[in-house]
């Protein structure tokens, strides 16, 4: 069982008015401070918009305190104070625009130093987020990744709704290709936005000269090349591509049918493509939606990346050598596949958690065999604003 060091710290979403206080108590029970530690994370399994509808976000902020200060210090609690006015901001600004769309839950993990907070829980936020999920089809889209208005657009129409409700529910994960500005560095953002609010037509003219190509097309090709991108230009239906070793496309998938991330892949390195390979052995087809897609937002290299990619780092006093995150995340996934063919794989998931699913009876059933109403009544927002449109489709970043 993954027992977490993650302290869920607030929640902003008016569409949670009345489940929020249940949520945060529920999560935060009997948590007791711990400092995560590098060698403890390393060598256990110790826890650490151009979309109009519905977006449910989980923010991991990171503590870092000797040993030596007990619980949190002054300093921190200013970070912590100064993250949660930032957060109430982006939230406020978003519900001007469209009113009880947003959830935003805000986390805090106390490290001990700073090399182990590269370990980013990037596989329990990404469940956290889901956490809240109201709707039937759901994305786990990262933050950086700009969804084009097209689906918008699409979900409007609601017999492509409809659709979408009956196939994904077949395990047919709807592929959404993702492509990235042609040239790095900060003014790439204007590219990023403008392939997100053009046709599709637009968008291959971007395409053709050069301004987007195929995202990490010329670094790392496995991770998205199945999608088939020559194919998808022409294409006005969807399609199935074969899913290959170290596919890790983003896609839209149904609740009931959606598979959990492995709490236990942290820091850099295969944690989506070790959910895709679950997704893919679970019976999933992958099939490209013809006119919706994303597009990358630049932003650096986190150190993660960078000392898996570097194989050493000067950190401090501590100098990284042998890659040891990596060699971690590559073993477990070895594993993981191993368990996979043996059909014995079961990702792990966050102790809490699954006790709020267990307590907490207005979260959608973490198990579809649990299911005792239909999702109909989940549909129906909480929050004294006008019905959305967008209401049956959710991401999760």
């Amino acid at each position: 069982m993954y027992k977490s060091s993650i302290i869920f710290l607030f929640l902003f979403g008016a569409n949670l008015a009345r489940e929020g206080a249940d949520l945060f108590s529920c999560l935060n029970d009997d948590i007791h401070i711990k400092k995560t530690s590098w060698n403890e994370s390393m060598h256990s399994d110790v826890e650490a918009k151009s979309f109009r509808g519905p977006v449910s976000a989980a923010v991991h902020v990171s503590i870092v305190q000797p040993e030596s200060i007990p619980g949190l210090s002054n300093d921190s609690i200013e970070a912590l104070v100064r993250a949660e006015a930032i957060f109430a901001d982006v939230f406020e600004r978003a519900e001007l625009l469209h009113g009880c769309q947003l959830t935003i839950m805000l986390f805090y993990e106390i490290f001990d130093s700073h090399l182990s907070s590269l370990l980013y829980p990037i596989n329990a936020m990404r469940n956290f987020a889901r956490m809240p999920v109201k709707t039937e089809l759901v994305s786990a889209i990262d933050v950086d990744m700009v969804i084009s208005r097209s689906l918008s657009t699409h979900l409007l129409d609601p017999m492509f709704r409809n659709w979408l409700k009956v196939e994904t529910v077949k395990r047919r994960a709807f592929v959404l290709p993702a492509f990235e500005p042609g040239c790095p560095g900060m003014s790439s953002r204007t590219v990023t936005m403008l392939a997100s609010l053009v046709n599709k037509s637009q968008l291959m003219g971007l395409y053709h000269q050069g301004s987007v190509t195929q995202f990490k097309g010329h670094v790392f090709p496995p991770g998205h090349g199945p999608t088939n991108y020559e194919k998808w230009m022409c294409a006005n239906e969807t399609y199935k591509v074969s899913w290959q070793g170290n596919y890790e496309p983003w896609f839209i998938s149904h609740w009931d049918v959606l598979p959990w991330f492995d709490v236990r892949y942290k820091g850099f390195g295969q944690n989506k493509i070790s959910f895709l390979a679950n997704v893919n052995q679970s019976g999933f087809s992958f099939e490209p939606l013809p006119d919706i897609w994303l597009t990358h937002l630049y932003h650096r290299a986190t150190e993660s990346s960078d000392l898996v990619k570097n194989n050493q780092m000067n950190i401090g006093s501590d100098v990284l050598r042998g890659n040891d995150m990596k060699m971690k995340v590559e073993a477990l996934y070895r594993s993981q596949r191993i368990e996979m063919m043996q059909g014995t794989y079961v990702p792990k998931l966050d102790s809490r958690m699954l006790k709020c699913f267990e307590k907490l009876h207005w979260l959608q059933p973490l198990e579809p065999s649990t299911r005792k109403t239909v999702h109909q009544p989940l549909l129906q927002s909480t929050c004294p604003c006008k019905h959305s449109k967008y209401d049956h489709f959710s991401l999760h970043v």
